[in-house]
C-alpha cells in the first residue's frame, strides 16, 4: 500500500484541525490510518452526545462519562491495531482527550442530525467499522452497545 500525503481528514472541527496539523508536520499518513484516527474521536463523541443529549465538554467534565469516552477511544485503537494500523496507541487517545478539553463546547455532526430530525450516519460511523473490526477478530462491546442505542434513537427521532 502506498502512503498518501493527507491534508484534511474530513469535514468538521476534528478532521480539519488534525488534518492541518499533519500537513504542517509533513507527516505521511496512509488512508486506512487516517480513517481510524478520525474514528478515535468520532465514534465516541458523535454517539455519546446524541445518546446523552449533551455536548463534548459535558461528557468530559463528569468522571464516569470521561472514562467511558476514553474506553471507547481505546476500543477504536484496538480495532485499528487489529486491522494493521500500528501507529495508533494510548498516547493518541490521551491527545484526543486533551484536544477536546481545550475545544469550545461542541455538538458533532451526528448530534446536529439528531436535533434536526435528519437520518444519522450510523452505518458509516458505527456499523461498518464495527464489522471490519469483528472480521479481523476484534470485538468492540462498548461501541456495539452505543450503535444499538443509536439505531433505536434514530428510528424514534424520525417517526
Amino acid at each position: 500500500m502506498s502512503s498518501l500525503r493527507y491534508a484534511v481528514i474530513g469535514m468538521g472541527a476534528i478532521g480539519g484541525f488534525y488534518g492541518a496539523k499533519l500537513a504542517r508536520a509533513g507527516r505521511e499518513v496512509h488512508y486506512l490510518e487516517a480513517r481510524w484516527r478520525k474514528a478515535v474521536w468520532n465514534m465516541p463523541f458523535n454517539g455519546m452526545t446524541v445518546a446523552l443529549q449533551t455536548q463534548t465538554n459535558q461528557l468530559l467534565s463528569h468522571p464516569a462519562t470521561r472514562q467511558l469516552i476514553y474506553d471507547q477511544m481505546m476500543e477504536v485503537i484496538g480495532a485499528a491495531n487489529a486491522l494493521g494500523v500500528s501507529a495508533l496507541d494510548e498516547s493518541f487517545a490521551q491527545k484526543m482527550m486533551q484536544m477536546t478539553d481545550e475545544m469550545v463546547p461542541y455538538s458533532p455532526s451526528m448530534r446536529l442530525d439528531f436535533d434536526f430530525h435528519r437520518p444519522m450516519e450510523i452505518h458509516y460511523l458505527y456499523t461498518r467499522p464495527i464489522a471490519e473490526a469483528r472480521a479481523a477478530g476484534f470485538v468492540m462491546p462498548r461501541l456495539e452497545m452505543l450503535e444499538r442505542e443509536l439505531l433505536f434513537i434514530d428510528a424514534r427521532n424520525r417517526q
